[in-house]
């Protein structure tokens, strides 16, 4: 079983590995899964991704995890388009996509997410911003594993 936590770089995977964490995020434009896959075989792979198919994509080509978002409106995600809704997150699940929600995610939200079928949640704001961070991820944590009652 994987550890509740795992460190990714978000950037080149070839700094990923040089640093030793347990895996590589990907941008949207970047390189592709199966080549970082292909070069670095035992490091995770993640890879941002903006709509169900190229989530769907993304996890055909060997990504370990897939953010998919912005799912709701959000300040930090300004420019990336339109939020794509809960929709996308439920039909990149369905078709196998290990699924991590981004854009919007906030406690009373996890719940819909978790419902939805995503693995995981990815928070910015509601972390960075929070007078204890350190607070605000153990209550995640907490909505998280009691959204496991809805299943």
């Amino acid at each position: 079983m994987a550890p509740p936590h795992q460190l990714f770089y978000n950037g080149p995977p070839r700094v990923a590995f040089d640093l030793g964490t347990d895996g590589v995020h990907l941008r949207d434009d970047g390189s592709s899964p199966a080549a970082a896959k292909k070069q670095w075989p035992n490091m995770l792979v993640g890879k941002s991704t903006h709509s169900a198919a190229s989530a769907i994509d993304s996890s055909q080509q060997g990504a370990d995890i897939t953010v998919l978002g912005p799912v709701w409106e959000t300040p930090s995600k300004k420019g990336m388009g339109k939020p794509i809704g809960i929709e996308a997150i439920t039909a990149a699940s369905a078709a196998g996509a290990k699924i991590f929600a981004i854009g919007g995610v906030n406690e009373p939200r996890v719940g819909v997410i978790r419902k939805a079928g995503a693995a995981g949640i990815a928070v910015n704001r509601a972390i960075a911003l929070a007078n204890a961070p350190l607070e605000a991820i153990h209550r995640f944590e907490d909505a998280w594993a009691n959204a496991s009652d809805l299943q």
